[in-house]
């Protein structure tokens, strides 16, 4: 757990409310989780990103994958795939 989020939270959910908080895939009004990844599959090419997420309202997850984006220097799973996962549920609403 987060040094700073230790003991902090009782009640189920506030944690991962807090964690998201600053996070580039919440919604506001909606109860998001989801989890980044970043991978690299050869020294030669790019990154793959990825952001996993579910949402209460409206019910669904999501999964966003990204590979190969040449137009990118940072692939990776927060700066990419979240901001993509947003749109989606945004979209969605």
């Amino acid at each position: 757990m987060c040094p700073l989020c230790k003991g902090r939270f009782g009640a189920e959910g506030e944690l991962v409310e807090h964690l998201l908080s600053a996070h580039v895939s919440k919604v506001p009004g909606v109860r998001v989780g989801g989890k980044t990844g970043t991978a690299q599959t050869d020294v030669s090419r790019k990154n793959y990103a990825w952001f996993t997420g579910f949402a209460d309202d409206p019910k669904v997850a999501i999964c966003v994958f990204i590979e190969d984006d040449a137009a990118l220097d940072d692939l990776s799973g927060g700066a990419v795939a979240g901001p993509v996962f947003k749109s989606v549920l945004e979209a969605m609403r």
